[in-house]
């Protein structure tokens, strides 16, 4: 099962989230021979991303199942305020998937310009 996790981002600020991918007994998923991807839609049926957060293993962190999502202020600025979804799911060259999370991206509103 996958975990659920809300991404709250706002527009025009760097965004940047370390993550945990847990198995279903809560135990750490070991990343180091696995791939990462995961995309922020503005609902599930979209043909069309918002954005790719380009999930990224951290270096020395395979075993621990950490998780880096980092986004720049200018990547953010060009989101569209929305409740969005997205998804991680962890993959191998033999087609074997795993989502590892799902959950709401929400972009706020930028204030201050």
């Amino acid at each position: 099962m996958s975990a659920h996790y809300d991404l709250n981002i706002t527009q025009g600020s760097s965004f940047s989230v370390r993550l945990v991918a847990v198995d279903d007994n809560g135990s750490a998923i070991d990343l180091t021979l696995w791939n990462l991807r995961g995309l922020a839609k503005l609902r599930y049926s979209s043909g069309s991303q918002l954005i790719d957060l380009n999930p990224q293993k951290v270096a020395n962190h395979h075993a621990d199942g950490f998780i880096d999502i980092n986004l720049t202020a200018a990547q953010t600025a060009a989101l569209p305020v929305v409740e969005g979804v997205f998804d991680i799911e962890m993959f191998d060259g033999n087609g074997f998937v795993k989502k590892l999370m799902i959950g709401y991206a929400r972009v706020y509103p930028e204030v201050t310009v």
